[in-house]
């Protein structure tokens, strides 16, 4: 079998193996559906909260998140994932209401998910639908120069299946004004989140097994 993380895939796939493709899309972190945090459980923001993951790779996308944040943070609790390259230039900022954070790890990436109002991403894979399963509000500011230009063609995706609750922003089109106008206009956007609880995604392990347990023996 051919295991597709999106259902446009498909489309891609030479006509005599189509019959093989199946769309099970990734695995999910157990994490994320976790609401506890080991070590940030006693940091109780008390205002909307945004969570900032990424922006390392770009000066643009850096230096429009390092100028907004003091305004930020007045109205918001800013929780930010700032990478390794940049946490030495955010933490150096004395903002009340701001937890900058070179990583966010999987003891902690459930908590800070629950958290947030709002998320503001690149649109990775996984991340998109990390955000789908959650149900998420995000901003989404695709890498412009990722392999086939996936990260807008999964942005495109999640804002399909979302429409009111999903932004995107191109890069080129990213300065201070705009996100700042974004995420207050999507803080005031009505969102009923789901009423089930959102579970992990086992189709492709439940693939695997399928095909192992009728696998010929040997």
């Amino acid at each position: 079998h051919i295991a597709l993380s999106f259902a446009p895939s498909q489309n891609k796939i030479p006509r005599f193996l189509s019959n093989k493709s199946v769309v099970t899309g990734n695995l999910l972190r157990s994490a994320i559906f976790s609401t506890q945090s080991t070590t940030l459980s006693k940091t109780s923001p008390k205002k909307p909260v945004i969570l900032f993951l990424g922006g390392n790779q770009d000066h643009r996308h850096h230096n429009t998140i390092l100028s907004i944040i003091p305004s930020l943070t007045k109205k918001f609790f800013v929780i930010h994932q700032t990478g390794p390259q940049s946490f030495f230039v955010f933490r150096k900022l004395s903002a009340a209401n701001y937890l900058p954070l070179d990583y966010i790890d999987q003891n902690n990436i459930g908590w800070a998910f629950h958290q947030a109002n709002i998320v503001v991403s690149r649109s990775g894979a996984n991340t998109c639908q990390e955000l789908d399963a959650l149900d998420k509000k995000a901003i989404l500011i695709p890498l412009p120069f990722s392999q086939q230009n996936e990260q807008l063609l999964n942005a495109r995706w999640l804002k399909r299946l979302h429409p009111k609750t999903i932004v995107i922003i191109p890069q080129l089109s990213l300065t201070p004004k705009l996100l700042t106008a974004k995420i207050n206009q999507l803080l005031a956007v009505h969102h009923q989140p789901q009423t089930t609880p959102p579970s992990q995604n086992h189709k492709l392990l439940r693939l695997i097994h399928r095909l192992i347990q009728h696998a010929p023996k040997v």
